[in-house]
């Protein structure tokens, strides 16, 4: 569930330290006012964001007997 922070730690490291990545894609498509860039990295964070939300889900589903699937 704290998937999003990491992706927001992920921006912050790779702007501090100049490495490149989708992070650093984000903050120089802020910076320039780029907003195809800045719509599609927002929708493929986003995506991530919520699929990995969907396994965490299925997952404690299938872990945890006290959760049942209606």
């Amino acid at each position: 569930m704290g998937f999003s922070a990491v992706l927001g730690g992920m921006i912050a490291v790779e702007v501090i330290y100049q490495l490149p990545g989708m992070g650093k894609l984000f903050y120089d498509a802020i910076n320039s006012s780029d907003y195809n860039v800045i719509i599609a990295s927002v929708w493929v964070f986003s995506l991530v964001v919520i699929i990995f939300n969907f396994f965490a889900d299925v997952l404690i589903a299938a872990l945890d007997p006290r959760i049942k699937l209606k």
